[in-house]
């Protein structure tokens, strides 16, 4: 408002009229704007989808697939913004228009509970796995494994 200062009316009622509508016109644009970064996330939503969706192979794929969908959307979107597309975490943050120091927090966050989630999936696995017949009867001489 202040550029276009000398295009002020002179009476009160018309310049307070005048205000209000560089102030719609203002918002008006916001919006805008606000509905194209919309559109853009959505893009890359549905661009990073189709990506999940191609078919993989191996367990541990499917382990960290699993994982991954226990975060939050937010979270994982980060996740695979960061280690399948290759972004940093300050070209993460301005994509996602969060500060860096958030992506960074929810990034650290994010590793801690993966690590844990795979973790516990692995200790599962390794607990329900059948074990390994033994010998019905061990030679006498045979070694005690070592610990």
């Amino acid at each position: 408002m202040t550029r276009r200062s000398a295009d002020l009316p002179a009476d009160d009622e018309q310049a307070r009229m005048w205000a209000f509508g560089v102030a719609r016109r203002v918002l008006s644009t916001h919006r805008r704007g606000k509905k194209r970064h919309a559109a853009m996330l959505n893009q890359l939503r549905e661009h990073l989808w189709v990506q999940d969706r191609q078919p993989r192979v191996g367990d541990e794929q499917d382990r960290v697939l699993s994982a991954l969908r226990t975060l939050p959307q937010l979270d994982q979107e980060i996740v695979r913004l960061i280690h399948w597309d290759g972004f940093s975490q300050v070209e993460v943050a301005k994509m996602l228009g969060r500060p860096p120091g958030t992506i960074r927090s929810r990034y650290a966050r994010a590793r801690s509970t993966l690590k844990a989630e795979l973790q516990s999936s692995a200790q599962f696995q390794s607990d329900h796995e059948p074990a390994v017949a033994s010998q019905a009867d061990p030679s006498p001489h045979a070694r005690a494994p070592r610990i």
